[in-house]
């Protein structure tokens, strides 16, 4: 997904932080109800002023919990619309588990739904890990939903690693 903590619509995450996370919504409001300045000192010249109307700011402790909360309500929709596969989030990151047709249905409804929300999910950047032999099916698949995605035999993410055996020791091997 294109940066998320910048697309983020911060109208949108303050209603969600009120309903999802009553007492922390208050500090949320203070920090986020007005356009937030970023000043950039030069010495010698003016100064230059950046205002950030949407989004959650980097650096701010507050900025994963709050991104997390905005985006609770898209990954409730997608679990409800496809219970099975499992839906593990990280931040911006989503990953899929489940049968290949499914999963496909999913990042399309995620393409649809996710902008709603201030997700931008980018296929094309998106790996889809799967055996050699279950490749063809899952290419099927994917194209069927008009999905470009790259496929693989194992990934990293999130700080760990998915895939077969194999690929892990390749991944392990030192440089």
């Amino acid at each position: 997904a294109r940066n998320g903590f910048n697309e983020l619509s911060r109208l949108a995450m303050l209603w969600n932080v009120r309903h999802l996370w009553p007492k922390g919504s208050r500090f949320a409001f203070n920090c986020y109800r007005h356009e937030v300045m970023l000043v950039f000192r030069n010495p010698g010249k003016e100064a230059a002023i950046l205002w950030s109307k949407e989004g959650v700011t980097q650096g701010d402790p507050l900025a994963m919990m709050l991104y997390g909360i905005a985006i609770l309500p898209l990954a409730h929709l997608l679990k409800m619309e496809y219970p099975s596969v499992l839906q593990p989030w990280y931040a911006d990151d989503s990953a899929m588990m489940g049968p290949h047709a499914l999963n496909a249905k999913v990042v399309k409804l995620l393409m649809e739904k996710g902008p709603c929300f201030g997700y931008y999910p980018e296929p094309k950047k998106s790996w889809h890990i799967c055996s050699e032999a279950e490749e063809p099916a899952a290419m099927a698949a994917f194209d069927a939903e008009g999905l470009q995605v790259r496929f693989t035999r194992g990934q990293r993410y999130a700080g760990g690693y998915i895939g077969s055996a194999e690929t892990q020791e390749e991944w392990l091997a030192p440089m």
